[in-house]
């Protein structure tokens, strides 16, 4: 009887391995089966995404048929009180390009002028001092040299359609040069409208 007993065990046994093997190869298919779905699901999900999102560009530009910031910034502008305003510039126009280095006249009649960057930063424009060139007399030469290079010498923000530049002026080891503040204050700062 025992050994009936053993052999009913024993039997027992190896069905329910039997079983398990099968289950288990069962769940194993059903996981690498699922594996596959998500992964399926998931480029869908991606494939989704970017349709959504060229759409979204698609129209974003139909509906905004208005130029992006920089473009609204960037161009010839002259300054509203400027006596001549018949397209000659002397100095009373800023030529704004932000892939560009550009030329501000300072002083037209001693030939003073520099050279700047124009920085678009979030709802105004950063003038950022690159060099300079001229002198206001020869005895007392500009120190060109001496001023903080890549420093922001202006910023032109909008009011009322129109641009406004405020002069900050040259700085020498991050300190106002006030000695030579009003070179740019004079000539440059104010109110621009699109040339």
């Amino acid at each position: 009887m025992r050994k009936l007993m053993f052999i009913c065990l024993l039997a027992m046994s190896v069905f329910a391995c039997q079983n398990d093997k099968k289950s288990s190869s069962e769940e194993f298919e059903r996981v690498e089966a699922a594996k596959e779905g998500v992964n399926v699901s998931i480029q869908d999900q991606d494939l989704e995404r970017e349709e959504v999102v060229k759409g979204e560009d698609v129209s974003s530009q139909l509906e905004n048929d208005r130029p992006g910031p920089s473009a609204r910034w960037s161009g010839e502008f002259i300054k509203t009180n400027a006596l001549n305003t018949d397209g000659a510039c002397s100095c009373n126009c800023l030529s704004i390009d932000f892939n560009a280095t550009r030329t501000l006249c300072l002083d037209e009649k001693s030939g003073i002028d520099i050279q700047v960057n124009y920085v678009l930063k979030e709802n105004l424009v950063q003038v950022i001092y690159l060099n300079g060139k001229g002198n206001i007399d020869d005895k007392n030469p500009i120190p060109w040299s001496d001023f903080d290079k890549n420093s922001v010498v202006a910023e032109i923000s909008t009011a009322n359609n129109q641009m406004q530049l405020d002069w900050k002026g040259f700085t020498i080891d991050n300190k106002l040069a006030t000695d030579y503040a009003i070179l740019g204050k004079k000539t440059l700062e104010g109110n621009y409208k699109r040339k």
